[in-house]
């Protein structure tokens, strides 16, 4: 894996980790699942495993 392929992941990764973070505080708003799709672009079934973790 090239030095560009690699900054590429992780500049993925904390994409990634940015939009679970807002959803997270989006679900403790009680903010709707559908809403929080629309936003963080994350989908439906991550956000309900998020909002599982967050009841459990």
């Amino acid at each position: 894996m090239t030095y560009e392929m690699k900054m590429r992941e992780a500049h993925d990764d904390g994409k990634e980790e940015n939009r679970v973070e807002t959803a997270l505080e989006m679900l403790k708003d009680s903010m709707s699942i559908d809403k929080i799709v629309k936003y963080t672009k994350l989908s439906k079934e991550r956000v309900e495993e998020l909002a599982s973790q967050i009841k459990g």
